[in-house]
């Protein structure tokens, strides 16, 4: 048995984003008329697409969240053709051009501190949820993440996915043996040096404090007002930094607009002729570039700078 995926609507939209401009966007690239969007939209079980690869569902499923909508992937066991068969193999899987009918209400299963009987608890990020292979949270392949960290031991295990490319390659640090066993000094000597570095980071990281990313998120959103503030960010598909800012802003409850630069001719077009008409230098700048009230804030700007932006009442 092979493993396709889907992805599947609750009806739901991500906190901080508007329902009638997500249903918009859903129902334009549906091509759905008023009563289908509203079947979608009923809170039942929909199919948005099935038969994907497990990349293909990824790229679908930031497409959605990037729309607003709250969706879900669901692994589907699919059957291997074998020689004789009367299907061919190798034949392109077709997706339908539109959602099928809202099928059965599934009601999802709220998340507790032990899985139950036909759950399970991500290996990676410790979510709940009905026995799958993706984790709905993270999208980690569960039972291939458990085999990997079962093989690495005790080792600990980040919590967050380095994406795009900046993620840097992983490591290790070996202490090669003393070539004379009587030095009886070298091994406190690097567990003085390796103290030392630990305290170090705690006290770097109590000074900066008040200046890390998570609180100046609780400071930007404070100082966000609807009514005043206008957020457009310009995005890729494939963009991972691009996600964490989309995730940012949705943890805030800030509210913005969001535009794909790869999927969206005119979107491009026009975010050129903005950085000429704001002197920025050419040879591209890098994404996300977020739009505060009319101000470019290119190569992902952090919260802060953006909040800097904001009007403020009068």
């Amino acid at each position: 048995m092979e493993t396709a995926y889907q992805i599947v609507f609750f009806g739901e939209t991500l906190p901080g984003r508007d329902g009638r401009l997500a249903r918009r966007d859903l129902a334009a690239m549906f091509k759905l008329d008023p009563d289908r969007a509203g079947r979608v939209f009923s809170g039942k079980r929909v199919i948005l697409k099935k038969g994907l690869t497990a990349e293909r569902a990824m790229q679908y499923r930031l497409r959605f969240e990037a729309m607003g909508l709250r969706v879900r992937l669901e692994a589907v066991p699919v059957p291997v053709a074998v020689a004789g068969s009367a299907a061919p193999a190798g034949n392109p899987v077709r997706l339908p051009r539109r959602p099928p009918d809202a099928a059965t209400e599934v009601r999802p299963v709220p998340a507790t501190g032990l899985p139950g009987e036909g759950e399970t608890r991500c290996p990676r990020c410790g979510e709940v949820q009905p026995r799958r292979t993706l984790c709905r949270a993270c999208s980690v392949d569960m039972p291939r993440f458990a085999v990997a960290a079962r093989a690495e031991g005790p080792r600990p295990v980040a919590r967050d996915i380095a994406l795009g490319a900046g993620a840097f390659p992983a490591g290790t640090a070996r202490i090669e043996p003393a070539e004379r066993r009587g030095r009886r000094g070298y091994l406190p000597g690097v567990l003085a040096v390796l103290l030392a570095t630990v305290a170090g980071f705690f006290l770097v990281a109590r000074l900066e404090g008040a200046a890390s990313p998570a609180a100046a998120a609780v400071t930007a959103a404070k100082a966000f007002d609807p009514d005043r503030d206008r957020i457009v960010m310009y995005s890729l598909t494939t963009c991972g930094y691009c996600l964490e800012k989309r995730r940012e802003f949705d943890r805030t409850g800030i509210q913005y607009s969001e535009l794909f630069l790869d999927t969206d001719a005119a979107a491009m077009e026009g975010l050129n002729r903005k950085l000429a008409q704001a002197g920025h230098p050419g040879g591209g700048v890098g994404t996300p570039v977020v739009e505060v009230n009319g101000v470019l804030l290119p190569n992902n700007p952090s919260m802060a700078e953006i909040a800097r932006h904001f009007r403020r009442a009068a």
